[in-house]
């Protein structure tokens, strides 16, 4: 059972393949077809895994694997583990800008049975961005897909002058206030607002609301105070998305 390399095979003409690993259910399958259903101008492979490692007879049929999505249900505590022991059958080179942690059921936190810190240091120990939703609602599950297919078209190379470590970076640089303006707009309970124990700590990524709204948050950049903001990192960050469309 080998572990997973981002650079072992040739990638593919025109085509991009994302692996999304995590406890089989409807959500994940439909997420998968969700992204099926947007147009695009490329062809995409969806891999869907319960757990790491994949089976090694069948490893000379998959492509080369550009992004994976580790799906985590904040409802069960076994979904974290799954996914932290997971992580162990991934190479090192897939952690700069080619994993992403899902987070869902975050419109459900008083059934949460896992800590959100666990969750923010998995994000800061593999230097990932973490992304909320709530696969169960349609909104949010093709707001979900839109973003995860422009993060494949990065990871796989077919945006020119944008790398999949830059552009990881750009999403981490997200802030905790971007979650504030969330709970307050009634997008996010507040338990999933809580800030860590200092501002200066990695930024962490929150989902875009969901596309019934039509609104895309701006990024915020903490500063050191939390009582402030600064407004130059706001309006790079904030032009540097709407360049790479997310």
């Amino acid at each position: 059972m080998a572990v997973l390399r981002p650079f072992d095979k040739l990638p593919e003409l025109n085509s991009a393949t994302i692996l999304l690993v995590g406890a089989e259910g409807g959500p994940q399958q439909q997420l998968a077809e969700a992204m099926l259903r947007e147009k695009k101008d490329f062809n995409i492979n969806i891999h869907l895994a319960s757990s790491l490692p994949l089976p090694s007879e069948r490893d000379h049929l998959r492509p080369r694997i550009d992004l994976i999505a580790f799906v985590i249900d904040i409802k069960s505590k076994y979904s974290l583990k799954n996914v932290q022991a997971s992580l162990a059958y991934v190479d090192v080179r897939f952690f700069l800008g080619k994993v992403c942690f899902l987070v869902t059921g975050v419109g459900r936190a008083n059934n949460c049975s896992v800590e959100m810190n666990a969750i923010w240091k998995l994000g800061e120990d593999y230097c990932s961005p973490v992304i909320f939703c709530e696969l169960e609602l349609e909104g949010i599950r093709v707001a979900t897909a839109q973003r995860l297919l422009r993060m494949l078209q990065i990871c796989a190379g077919r945006v020119p002058g944008v790398s999949a470590l830059y552009f990881s970076l750009l999403m981490r640089n997200s802030a905790e206030s971007n979650l504030r303006v969330m709970e307050v707009a009634g997008w996010l309970p507040a338990s999933l607002c809580t800030l860590g124990s200092s501002a200066s700590e990695s930024c962490r990524t929150a989902l875009i609301p969901p596309a019934s709204v039509g609104l895309k948050l701006c990024t915020l950049q903490l500063t050191r105070d939390e009582s402030q903001l600064d407004y130059s990192s706001i309006l790079k960050t904030h032009s540097d998305s709407c360049k790479l469309g997310i």
